[in-house]
């Protein structure tokens, strides 16, 4: 099933599960970032999925449709919809979200 959350209920998401996450842009596509301002992910069209992309890395289930299309040691890529790839720093989530990057090295490489 599609999230249908609005962006209220993502940020009170956010709030709840990563506290201290935030998502940004400096003119082009949205990113998420760290409580810490570290980069976990970017290149998103949407600032919803930059949130859902928090979300998933913070512990919930990865949404409807997306998938990761590439793992490497420096990023992953990740399809979510969008036309184009998003990018996942796979260092800065090893620090933010530990098990979450040791599910992308084990189940997606």
């Amino acid at each position: 099933m599609a999230d249908r959350r609005t962006s209220d209920e993502l940020i009170e998401a956010i709030k709840s599960l990563a506290p201290g996450y935030y998502t940004e842009r400096d003119g082009g596509d949205w990113y998420s970032l760290t409580a810490y301002h570290d980069r976990v992910a970017e290149d998103f069209a949407r600032r919803d999925d930059a949130r859902r992309c928090i979300l998933w890395l913070a512990g919930e289930p990865m949404p409807d449709g997306w998938r990761i299309t590439r793992v490497g040691g420096l990023s992953c890529d990740l399809d979510c919809g969008q036309g184009y790839r998003a990018t996942i720093w796979t260092r800065s989530v090893a620090k933010a979200f530990p098990q979450r990057a040791a599910e992308l090295v084990g189940n997606f490489s």
